[in-house]
């Protein structure tokens, strides 16, 4: 019944482009908005941390997890109000993606209605597509380990008398590498979850598109028969008057003579 532009791989199609479009700008736009506060955040921890070094004491293994342990603590703190902040982005995202599949759903909307028109004669409205906009939840922080090496095991070997202003300084120096490192994962985690909304966005519309057509499938064909008997019924009729007078006597049933 119905032509190629409304064919639901046809849609479907249409409907993945139009998730692409929006998805392509997910990673960079988050990425700038959480680096924009790089400096800040990096100026905040870096302060936090020298002061809290003064005060620490035991050996380097013993600093080493206070540190770690500090750290993603002082991390979480930072980063969970950004990722709150980011919601609003998330959801400016999901409006767009929105947008679009609303744009392919009329204009199947459109061409359906056209191609029921000149298969049945008979003029429909397709109920509208109800969007369910998923939820999007805020990403939590991870932190790598201080020291790619057990110190625990060779903590006795390095007094911190020695080593203190060595792991001092380099505690400091990776806060730069670690607020960095933490925000590009944020960014990658938040366009991962506006991504996987977006598809989701997209599976919405592909099955209520395939639903309406099998609905209305189901609903016109009884219609389409009926029209198409009856253009049969009307096409006999014509051919049976344009017939000439002669050949249309000699069809005609013979009667008795009375």
């Amino acid at each position: 019944m119905f032509t190629e532009a409304v064919n639901a791989a046809v849609i479907r199609d249409e409907l993945q482009l139009a998730e692409q479009g929006v998805c392509a700008g997910t990673r960079p736009a988050f990425t700038d908005h959480f680096l924009a506060r790089r400096t800040a955040v990096e100026h905040r921890v870096k302060s936090a941390l020298a002061r809290e070094l003064r005060a620490w004491q035991g050996n380097l293994a013993t600093q080493a997890r206070q540190y770690e342990a500090w750290m993603a603590r002082r991390l979480l703190a930072e980063l969970t109000p950004l990722s709150r902040e980011a919601a609003p982005l998330a959801a400016d995202f999901l409006g767009r993606a929105e947008e679009r599949f609303r744009r392919v759903v009329e204009a199947f909307r459109d061409r359906i209605g056209r191609n029921i028109r000149e298969a049945t004669g008979v003029t429909v409205s397709p109920i509208a597509w109800q969007v369910k906009r998923p939820e999007l939840a805020v990403v939590p922080v991870a932190l790598s380990p201080t020291f790619m090496t057990h110190w625990d095991l060779l903590w006795w070997l390095l007094p911190m008398g020695l080593v203190g202003g060595l792991f001092r300084r380099h505690v400091l120096g990776r806060v730069q590498w670690e607020v960095e490192k933490n925000l590009i994962r944020l960014a990658g985690d938040w366009a991962r979850t506006v991504n996987e909304a977006v598809a989701d966005l997209r599976a919405q519309a592909s099955a209520w598109v395939e639903a309406e057509l099998a609905t209305l499938d189901r609903v016109l064909r009884p219609r389409q028969a009926e029209a198409t008997a009856f253009r049969a019924a009307l096409r006999r009729l014509e051919e049976s008057e344009r017939l000439p007078p002669t050949r249309y006597m000699e069809d005609r049933p013979k009667t008795a003579n009375h």
